[in-house]
């Protein structure tokens, strides 16, 4: 998904900016697993290595690059963030809350349905893990520690399954505001 987001928006004959560009160094903690946060991240230049710690290890669950976006799972969730993200080289996002989110969305429907798409396609990447992970289970035929690895994975497409949820509803809402206003206008 790769789109450049129109942070300015009418307000009459005046134009309000929504969220505000943040930048991070090689190795800065954008934000780490267990914290809180309501703001998403999108990425405008650099990438972010997503991570989470697993006993002793961290393991890199994705690199993400330009277009994409973060932070929406404990955003949507009222949670704590599940993962950590790190610059990788220079990293350059824009930052809103959701609530900012959502209002833009709301006006942007073609955002809602590439954020749905990104977040399906997120869900469908972590379903190829839990799969990989039992094949591995059921060809070694011996007890693994990866267990942890596909509880914490199945509590991850649990709570990406609920967002998505979230998402198509507020999308069906969305659009059911912007449908009467859309007659009016033709």
């Amino acid at each position: 998904m790769l789109w450049e987001i129109n942070t300015m928006k009418d307000r009459g004959s005046r134009k309000e900016r929504l969220g505000s560009y943040v930048q991070y160094t090689d190795g800065e903690v954008v934000f780490a697993g267990g914290s809180s946060g309501k703001q998403i991240y999108f990425i405008t230049n650099g990438e972010a290595e997503v991570s989470q710690q697993i006993g002793e290890k961290k393991r890199v669950m994705a690199v993400l690059v330009k277009g994409d976006f973060f932070g929406e799972m404990a955003s949507l969730s009222n949670d704590v963030r599940s993962m950590t993200v790190t610059a990788v080289g220079n990293l350059h996002l824009y930052e809103l809350s959701m609530d900012e989110m959502f209002q833009y969305m709301r006006n942007n429907t073609e955002i809602m349905r590439d954020v749905y798409a990104s977040l399906v396609k997120r869900l469908q990447d972590t379903n190829l893990q839990v799969k990989e992970l039992m094949l591995k289970i059921s060809a070694d035929g011996k007890e693994v520690p990866q267990v942890g690895v596909i509880s914490q994975l199945r509590k991850e497409i649990v709570e990406k399954d609920r967002q998505i949820g979230k998402l198509q509803k507020q999308l069906e809402q969305s659009q059911k505001r912007t449908l009467p206003w859309r007659r009016r206008e033709r």
